[in-house]
């Protein structure tokens, strides 16, 4: 009696550990793991794509790849627009030959041919509109590869060196309804790194494994972060073509969105809208300040 109450209780264990074991998918068949959304993680993932065919696997928190490149309002690519002149006054116009097709980016010549050109853009004689960049010109590109959608790390293991990664863990959500919903994004990031199913959300947990290389391509540094490894910081120029090494903290692209935050001596619970009005600083506009001031 003792031993069959024994090998129940062996055999209860064994389908609990099976049972949570099973909701756990591992990929193996990745030989390059890019991990995060970021417009340098799409770089990868198209140069890879051409390389490595179908082995090339994306980590994309959202469900839309291409981070700020695709995702903004309108996609506006840089241009040159000035002109150069030398003592003697010869004129270099740097601007309409950065426009001419032979100088422009492969890539990007054949997305704009696929999409027209909606142009009147700020800064750019080409631009379009995200979701057609997105759907009928990055997609395409990247079609023999795959996109784990909705998508962040959770864990990073590496070998008995600590010198290599040899496993990723991420969670994978699936939005339990298609309307949209608004919350705090204190309120949507916790939700999307937690394994446990909410009423937003469903989860799966995906184990990435026996790959080649890992590449780091997330907002903020989770790959390396998570696996404790040493890293350099770029340094901004104080403008373009500066050489020094002093760089420039404050030296940067325009901002894309900006948000208020209040440091509390204790850890409080958001507050609910409207927040309260921002203490100790002040409204600023771009229209009459450098960014340096701001």
């Amino acid at each position: 009696m003792i031993l069959n109450n024994m090998l129940i209780s062996i055999l209860i264990v064994f389908i609990t550990i099976h049972s949570i074991n099973s909701v756990i998918r591992t990929i193996d068949d990745c030989q390059l793991l890019i991990v995060g959304g970021t417009t340098s993680a799409l770089g990868a993932l198209l140069s890879a794509s051409k390389l490595i065919d179908t082995r090339v696997c994306l980590l994309e928190p959202t469900d839309w790849v291409g981070g700020q490149l695709t995702a903004e309002l309108l996609s506006v690519p840089d241009f040159a627009w000035h002109k150069i002149k030398d003592k003697d006054n010869f004129t270099l116009p740097v601007a309409s030959i950065d426009r001419q097709q032979e100088n422009l980016n492969p890539l990007f010549s054949k997305i704009i041919n696929v999409l027209g050109n909606t142009g009147k853009c700020s800064v750019s004689p080409n631009c379009s509109i995200p979701s057609l960049f997105h759907s009928q010109a990055v997609l395409p590109e990247v079609n023999n590869t795959r996109i784990f959608y909705n998508t962040v790390i959770k864990r990073v293991a590496k070998d008995g060196s600590g010198r290599r990664i040899i496993q990723v863990d991420a969670i994978q959500r699936t939005p339990r309804q298609t309307e949209e919903r608004c919350r705090f994004l204190s309120e949507e990031l916790p939700d999307w790194y937690s394994k446990d199913d909410s009423p937003w959300f469903t989860k799966i947990e995906l184990s990435f494994t026996n790959f080649q290389f890992v590449m780091e391509g997330t907002s903020w540094g989770e790959v390396l972060a998570l696996s404790n490894a040493s890293y350099l910081v770029g340094l901004m120029e104080q403008f373009d073509g500066d050489t020094s090494g002093i760089g420039n903290p404050l030296c940067g692209q325009s901002i894309t969105f900006d948000f208020l935050q209040q440091l509390m001596e204790t850890p409080v619970e958001e507050p609910p809208n409207p927040l309260p009005e921002p203490t100790g600083s002040g409204n600023y506009t771009f229209q009459y300040v450098s960014s340096e001031y701001v």
